[in-house]
């Protein structure tokens, strides 16, 4: 176990968010960054029309306990 608390799974906000990277169906695809603005624009504007499309998923990052009570 780490001795540092931002790497321990329980003090780690972004946990929940790396977990719903690693469940479900719509696994985030992990590749290089673009570095090219049109690129970029790309790739955002599809990652959050996937979250458009997926509301239960964005619903569920706030409903992690870890996470609710920090609103």
């Amino acid at each position: 176990m780490s001795s540092n608390p931002a790497q321990l799974v329980g003090l780690n906000d972004r946990g929940a968010f790396e977990a719903g990277k690693r469940t479900g169906t719509d696994l985030i695809a992990v590749q290089a960054p673009s570095r090219a603005k049109d690129d970029l624009k790309k790739a955002t504007v599809s990652h959050l029309r996937r979250l458009l499309n997926s509301p239960q998923r964005v619903m569920r990052y706030f409903q992690h306990p870890k996470l609710h009570d920090t609103a």
